[in-house]
């Protein structure tokens, strides 16, 4: 028993020390899986995705950091002269930290306050209320029944309206007791939240003193938000002059305009960045944008890992000081219209200078007068308002009639009164008699259009008969017209500009209408881009303002170029050389002998075509045209056969009651000023 005792009991510290070898083995093998994974791992770390982890630590000590706007490019005219600048703004403005209340916002407010002078709209009653809500919610909502609560539990009343109640009962019970010094911190946290809450708000960036920006850049560490910086604003050193033109931008304040925020995102914008929104500034964003530095903020300190510039500069085709008399002469002779009888509804002309060859404009304004007397630049009406041109389409004309055989060079048209069935009859503005085609453009003859355009659609003119045409000539005319450039975009690449209007109307008789400028109707440009065609001899140039770009220099001169605008022929009137001699050859007799003697003042050799149109306006606003007047059109270029100069000139409405003889010569005054002035100076 004992031996079989002591057998058990061996037996049993075997079985007991083979458990804990097995043991033992199992615990360094997991031992040695567990290292082979740390090791492993470790070497995965090291070695393989080493560049993913040293950008992972990059990323979360170092912090990137760019100026909120970098300054735009300047903006020069053709010889060189500064127009647009950049200065720096001392701007204080602030950006809403992460998590903060209302109550947060109203202590920044109160500091700065008392920091700096801050100039905001006083608060509406309305608005004192809704902030009072605000800052006593637990208050306001006593003001509730305990069925109106039932109500709003049960989402038969909703949040807006629960608001309202609480609003009139705030109101009725006299609560809101805001001291004077509440209600201007108040009043700055309303600025401090206008817009989007992620982007900043300018609080102060007109009459910040050094004292006051001083003053936020060493306490805005304990002023949560506030900042300050410098920040680019365009400065332009001829004021007003084409101002119009050139375009605005936006700031900090305003950031990005809501119709192009996505667009300008989707292009590395921020929501408060300085951007064009308007005209040139808009139009060539992509030269004019800046770019803005980019620093790495370290413990250290901060490195810059991109260099910044201005935006890259523009040279315009304007000459700026050729710009200033044409603004002057314009603001002048229409305030001296306006004095003459007859002028009712005169309000407004328009200037366009051009250079024939290259189609780059040299000067273009526009102003009008307000009923209050106030001369206000209306410049963009060049390309967006279109008028009835009258008989200065006549050269173009008379090419539709050389090209379809109606017109043979030298032959003589009676000037009469064309008599159509159950329509007034339609004359020249006086009878001319025997009238070839030099003198049918030197003198205006409605008839010789008239014939002509009859020859064109085939028809036989009978007095008192109905025209029956044998083809589309609406088709025929408005081909050739688009040609010359009327009725057909100038390619200038304004988003807004206009085509004119097209006539709808089918009677065979608006044809005639049609022939003498009465019909469709071409914006002021466009009936520059005509004159500039004809002056060069039937090759239309596209007409434009850019003339160079530059590279950003340290001076205010322009000196590296980067990419010169070249003159681009948009296309060729399809014609004989011959016949576009012939109509150039009236239109000298126009400056001559004819209707547009004086004109162009001293201009050497000048050709022209004077224009005279039937419009009708709205007096009542109403919709409906009410009143009939007569408008004026001028075009001419000189000299008239190695071109240097080409003007337009076009006045609406210039005579109210055309019962009345007296008519303005306000377009003849600015003409023949502009012209002298420019082959006086160039």
């Amino acid at each position: 028993m004992k031996i079989n005792k002591y057998v058990n009991t061996v037996n049993k510290g075997k079985y007991l020390r083979e458990i804990m070898e097995a043991r033992f083995k199992v615990f360094l093998m997991i031992v040695f899986l567990v290292m082979l994974i740390i090791i492993t791992r470790l070497l995965i770390l090291t070695t393989y995705n080493q560049s993913y982890y040293e950008r992972y630590i990059e990323n979360a000590t170092l912090k990137k950091v760019s100026p909120t706007n970098a300054p735009r490019g300047r903006i020069y005219d053709r010889n060189g002269k500064l127009l647009v600048d950049n200065v720096m703004v001392k701007t204080i403005y602030y950006l809403k930290p992460s998590g903060v209340t209302i109550n947060d916002e109203l202590k920044v407010a109160a500091e700065l306050n008392r920091l700096i002078k801050v100039n905001y709209e006083p608060l509406t009653m309305e608005e004192q209320i809704k902030y009072w809500q605000k800052l006593h919610p637990n208050l306001s909502r006593r003001l509730l029944t305990k069925k109106e609560e039932r109500l709003y539990q049960e989402r038969n009343l909703t949040k807006d309206e629960i608001n309202s109640i609480i609003q009139k009962r705030i109101l009725e019970k006299e609560l809101v007791k805001f001291t004077k010094e509440e209600l201007a911190n108040l009043s700055l946290y309303k600025k401090m939240n206008i817009g989007y809450s992620y982007a900043e708000k300018t609080i102060k960036n007109s009459g910040v003193s050094d004292a006051e920006y001083l003053k936020i850049l060493e306490y805005q560490s304990l002023i949560p938000g506030v900042h300050a910086k410098l920040e680019p604003v365009r400065k332009y050193l001829y004021g007003d002059t084409f101002r119009a033109m050139i375009g605005k931008v936006s700031n900090s304040k305003v950031g990005l305009p809501i119709e192009l925020k996505d667009y300008y995102l989707a292009n590395g914008y921020q929501l408060n960045d300085q951007v064009g929104i308007s005209n040139l500034e808009l139009q060539y964003e992509n030269i004019l944008r800046g770019i803005k530095p980019t620093y790495t903020i370290t413990r250290e300190g901060y490195q810059e890992i991109k260099a910044g510039r201005r935006g890259q500069d523009l040279q315009l085709t304007i000459d700026i000081d050729l710009q200033q008399y044409v603004e002057q002469v314009l603001t002048k002779e229409i305030i001296a219209a306006k004095k003459e009888p007859n002028t009712k509804y005169y309000n407004r002309s328009f200037v366009i200078i051009t250079e024939p060859k290259t189609g780059d404009i040299l000067a273009m304004a526009g102003k009008q007068i307000t009923e209050s007397g106030k001369i206000v630049d209306f410049t963009p009406g060049i390309i967006t308002q279109p008028v009835t041109a009258g008989s200065i389409v006549k050269g173009a004309s008379h090419i539709v009639g050389y090209n379809t055989g109606a017109i043979k060079v030298g032959a003589k048209v009676l000037d009469e009164c064309i008599k159509l069935k159950a329509t007034p009859q339609k004359c020249s503005w006086k009878n001319l008699g025997l009238v070839d085609d030099i003198g049918a453009l030197a003198y205006s003859s409605n008839s010789f259009q008239f014939k002509t355009a009859m020859k064109v659609a085939g028809a036989n003119y009978h007095r008192d008969s109905p025209l029956i045409f044998k083809n589309n000539p609406f088709n025929i005319y408005r081909q050739v017209y688009a040609e010359f450039g009327l009725g057909v975009k100038t390619n200038i690449k304004f988003a807004n500009e206009s085509l004119g209007n097209r006539g709808t109307d089918t009677i065979n008789g608006q044809i005639l209408d049609f022939a003498i400028g009465q019909y469709d109707t071409y914006t002021p440009l466009q009936i520059s881009s005509y004159i500039n065609t004809l002056a060069n001899k039937g090759r239309r140039m596209e007409l434009n303002l850019l003339k160079a770009v530059y590279e950003p220099g340290i001076s205010n001169d322009l000196t590296n170029m980067i990419y010169q605008k070249e003159p681009t022929l948009l296309n060729k009137v399809h014609t004989k050389s011959e016949y576009l001699e012939r109509v150039i050859t009236g239109f000298r007799g126009v400056m001559v002998y004819g209707t547009g003697v004086g004109y162009m003042g001293n201009a050497p050799e000048p050709a022209g075509k004077t224009g005279t149109s039937q419009s009708f306006i709205d007096t009542n606003n109403d919709g409906l045209v009410d009143q009939a007047t007569l408008s004026n059109t001028f075009g001419g270029f000189a000299p008239y056969n190695n071109p240097k100069m080409s003007i337009t000139v076009v006045s609406p409405d210039v005579k109210s009651n055309t019962a009345i003889n007296f008519k303005t010569g306000v377009n003849k005054r600015i003409t023949s000023q502009i012209s002298t002035y420019f082959f006086t100076n160039h």
